[in-house]
C-alpha cells in the first residue's frame, strides 16, 4: 500500500523520488500531477496531498493501517479541508470528464475526512460515469486518486479562468468569470481587460491572475489553453486546480476575422449588421473618421470593422418633441402627435430650417474650412439624433414616399424640370456614402445616363422623412468633401487626402505644406483599402463570431454563449431529466431547457443542439456537451420561456445565436 504523496511540500515526501514517480505513473491522476508541477515551478497552490487509488480503497474498507496513515499525513494540513477527485480519465487533453466525480468542501474533522474520501471514491461507480465511458468509447476502467487540500477562504473572490475560449484554440483572448457576474475578457498578448458593467472590481484582479495563468500554460505545455479554478484570499491568489481546455467543436473562424470581431466579445445582446444599403464597399479613412466623430451621437451603435460599416441597436433615450412654447401653432402640432401630417409639418417648419441653417454656413464658403464643415456635419447629425429620429420612429410604417433621385429623374424625363434644375437638385448626392466618392455635381454624365433610362412615368411627389433626412446628410457630407478637396489643392495631395486620418487632417488644417510622411501613409492606406475590397466580411456577427447564415425575414433571435456548428432542427422543450424524450439520430431535435448539467448532456446524445436559458459556457454541463461535440448555447435569456416544442430553429453554436424560423401552429405542452 502506497503512502500519501505530498503535492506541495518536497520536505514532507516520505517516499524516494523513484517510488513517487512510479506512483505517479500508476495511480495518481492528472489533476494531482498538475498541482505538483505547478507547485514545483513556484506557483501558489494550496497545501495538499494525494491518496493513491489503493490507499483510498483501503480507507473505504476501514483498514486501521490506512486510517492511521491518512491521520498522520493530514495532521500537517490545516482545517477546513477540501477533498477532490483525481481520476485516470479526468483532465486529459482528449477529454476532461467535467463534473463526473464529486468533491467535498468544508471538512473539519478526521471523521468527516474519511466520509468524504469514501464519497468521492464511490462517485466512480455511478451510472453517469458509465454513460460517459460509453459515449467517449473509453474501455479503460476508471480509477481514482483522492486529493486532500487545504480549503482557501474566498475572502476576496473565487472563480474560473479559461486561458483560451472553449472551441477556439487559436483565440487571442482569455475569459475570467466569477459566479453571478458578467465575464471579463483578457487580451492574451497585452494583458489588457474588457469588463462590462458590474465586473469592474473583478477586472482589477485580472492582471495578476493572467500572470499566473500564462505561467501555468507554459509549465504544463497547454497550447490549447487551461481551465483554471482559482481563489483569492487576504494573501493573494491561489490555483486550486487546472485542466486542459478540450476543443472539439467546429466553426472556428479565421484568426484574422476573429481578431477584427474581438471587440464585440462579451456583449451577448448586440447583433452587428453590415450596413450594405448605405456602404456596400469599404470606407475610406476619411469616411471612417466621420463615423468615429459622430458615433457617440448616433441613436444606434456604429463602427467600421475591416473597413466596412456595421451598425447595431442600442437603447437610446430621445429628447421629447418639445416645440417652442411661444409658438401656439407648433404647440398644437405637438399635442396632435403622432398624427402623420403634424409630424411632417414639424419637420418642415422647425427641424428642416434648423438643419438647413447649419449647412448654409459651409455652403457659403469656397472652399469651407474643415473645422467649419465638420461642425455643420455634427450639428445636422445631432439634430437628427435628438429631434428628427424620434419623429421618424413615431411615423413608423406610415412614412412612405418615393426616392428623391427617382422623382427628379422622372420629372426631368417628362419635361417638368430642366436638365439644369435636375443637376442642381441632385448635386450634393453621391452613388455611395463616402466622402471619397465624387458627387453628382462632379459627375453629371452619370445623371444624364440615368435620365435616359427613366420611364417618364408620373411619380409620387412627396418624400418620406427618411428620404428627406438623407438629402440633408448628402449635403453635409458634400461640404466635408469640399473642405478636404480645398486642403488637397493647397497641399497638392489629390485624392490621397481621402486616405489620411480625418482627425490628423483637422489638427494640421492650418499648415501651409503637407507633412512629408503623408504620401507614403496614403499609399499604405490605399493598399489596405484594395485588400479590404477583396475581403468577405460577414453580414452579421455577435459576441466575436460571424453569423454566416442569411436568416429569413421576421426571424426572432435569442443570443447566449456557445460553441459548435450551425444546425437546423425542431425544438423539444424539457425541464426535468426524468421527462427527457427518447432522441434518435436523424430526428433533428434541438433540446431547449432551463440549465445544463453533465447528466443532461449525456442524456441528450442524439440531439443536434442544446439551448439553455441559464448557465455559462465554463460550467461542467457545457463542457460535457463540447466533449460530446453537441452544439450548445447557454445563458440564452428568453429562449426557454419563449420557444415551444415544434418550433423550427436555426442554432449557430459558435456565434451563440438561436433563430426561430417558423413557429409551431399549435404550441404543444411540454
Amino acid at each position: 500500500m502506497f503512502a500519501p504523496v505530498f503535492l506541495t511540500s518536497d520536505a514532507a515526501h516520505s517516499q524516494s523520488h523513484s517510488q513517487a514517480q512510479a506512483q505517479d505513473d500508476c495511480e495518481l491522476g492528472q489533476k494531482a500531477r498538475t498541482l505538483r508541477l505547478l507547485h514545483k515551478a513556484g506557483l501558489p497552490v494550496p497545501p495538499a496531498l494525494a491518496l493513491c487509488y489503493s490507499l483510498a480503497l483501503a480507507v473505504e474498507a476501514a483498514s486501521e493501517s490506512a486510517l492511521r496513515t491518512i491521520a498522520a499525513a493530514t495532521s500537517q494540513l490545516s482545517y477546513p479541508l477540501a477533498v477532490r477527485s483525481s481520476a485516470n480519465i479526468e483532465d486529459r487533453k482528449s477529454g476532461a470528464a467535467p463534473g463526473l466525480f464529486d468533491s467535498r468542501l468544508g471538512i473539519r474533522s478526521q471523521q468527516e475526512l474519511v466520509a468524504a474520501i469514501v464519497h468521492v471514491l464511490e462517485s466512480t461507480r455511478t451510472p453517469l460515469v458509465q454513460a460517459y465511458l460509453k459515449a467517449q468509447h473509453i474501455e479503460q476502467t476508471p480509477t481514482l486518486a483522492v486529493i486532500v487540500q487545504e480549503q482557501i477562504s474566498s475572502s476576496v473572490a473565487c472563480g474560473v479562468l479559461y486561458t483560451r475560449p472553449p472551441g477556439r484554440p487559436e483565440s487571442d483572448v482569455a475569459i475570467l468569470e466569477v459566479a453571478k457576474l458578467p465575464p471579463v475578457w483578457i487580451d492574451r498578448e497585452s494583458g489588457t481587460t474588457r469588463a462590462p458593467a458590474g465586473a469592474e472590481e473583478i477586472a482589477k484582479l485580472a492582471p495578476k491572475l493572467w500572470e499566473l495563468a500564462s505561467a501555468a500554460e507554459e509549465i504544463l505545455g497547454a497550447d490549447g489553453g487551461l481551465d483554471i479554478e482559482w481563489v483569492w484570499d487576504h494573501r493573494g491568489p491561489w490555483i486550486v486546480q487546472a485542466r486542459p481546455v478540450v476543443h472539439k467543436s467546429s466553426g472556428t473562424p479565421a484568426p484574422e476575422l476573429q481578431k477584427l470581431l474581438s471587440f464585440s466579445l462579451g456583449d451577448m445582446d448586440k447583433l452587428w449588421r453590415l450596413d450594405a444599403t448605405h456602404n456596400p464597399f469599404p470606407c475610406s479613412p476619411a469616411q471612417a473618421g466621420l463615423v468615429e466623430m459622430v458615433r457617440p451621437l448616433a441613436p444606434y451603435d456604429m463602427r467600421v470593422v475591416g473597413g466596412y460599416l456595421y451598425v447595431a441597436k442600442r437603447a437610446v433615450h430621445h429628447k421629447p418633441l418639445a416645440p417652442d412654447r411661444s409658438d401656439r401653432h407648433a404647440q398644437e402640432q405637438a399635442e396632435a402627435l403622432p398624427n402623420a401630417a403634424s409630424l411632417h409639418a414639424l419637420f418642415r417648419d422647425q427641424l428642416f430650417p434648423k438643419m438647413d441653417a447649419a449647412l448654409k454656413v459651409p455652403e457659403s464658403q469656397n472652399p469651407p474650412s474643415l473645422s467649419c464643415a465638420l461642425k455643420a456635419y455634427r450639428d445636422v447629425f445631432r439634430c437628427y439624433t435628438e429631434e428628427l429620429s424620434p419623429v421618424i420612429a413615431a411615423l413608423g410604417e406610415s412614412d412612405t414616399g418615393a426616392n428623391p433621385l427617382t422623382i427628379w429623374l422622372e420629372r426631368a424625363k417628362l419635361g417638368e424640370i430642366s436638365l439644369q434644375e435636375l443637376m442642381d437638385a441632385v448635386a450634393p448626392m453621391a452613388p455611395a456614402w463616402d466622402v471619397s466618392v465624387p458627387t453628382y455635381r462632379e459627375t453629371p454624365e452619370l445623371v444624364e445616363a440615368a435620365m435616359k433610362l427613366a420611364t417618364g412615368q408620373n411619380q409620387e411627389s412627396s418624400l418620406s422623412l427618411r428620404e428627406s433626412d438623407d438629402l440633408l446628410f448628402f449635403r453635409a457630407q458634400a461640404q466635408v468633401r469640399r473642405a478636404l478637396q480645398g486642403l488637397a489643392t493647397r497641399w497638392q495631395l489629390g485624392d490621397d487626402i481621402f486616405f489620411l486620418p480625418l482627425a490628423e487632417l483637422l489638427s494640421e488644417e492650418e499648415r501651409a505644406e503637407p507633412l512629408p510622411s503623408w504620401h507614403a501613409q496614403a499609399l499604405r492606406a490605399r493598399t489596405k483599402h484594395q485588400e479590404e475590397l477583396s475581403t468577405r466580411m460577414p453580414l452579421a456577427f455577435i459576441n466575436g463570431e460571424a453569423v454566416p447564415t442569411r436568416l429569413p425575414p421576421n426571424t426572432e433571435l435569442w443570443s447566449g454563449i456557445g460553441t459548435g456548428a450551425s444546425v437546423r432542427g425542431t425544438v423539444v422543450r424539457v425541464q426535468k431529466l426524468r421527462s427527457f424524450p427518447r432522441i434518435a439520430s436523424g430526428d433533428n431535435t434541438v433540446l431547449v431547457m432551463p440549465s445544463l448539467s453533465p447528466a443532461h448532456a449525456l442524456a441528450a446524445r442524439g440531439c443536434v443542439a442544446i439551448v439553455c436559458e441559464y448557465g455559462d459556457h465554463l460550467g461542467h454541463g457545457a463542457a460535457m456537451a463540447r466533449e460530446l461535440e453537441i452544439p450548445c448555447i447557454v445563458g440564452c435569456t428568453g429562449a426557454w420561456r419563449e420557444l415551444r416544442t415544434g418550433d423550427h430553429v436555426l442554432v449557430h453554436g459558435q456565434a451563440g445565436l438561436v433563430a426561430r424560423t417558423e413557429r409551431v401552429k399549435s404550441p404543444a405542452k411540454s
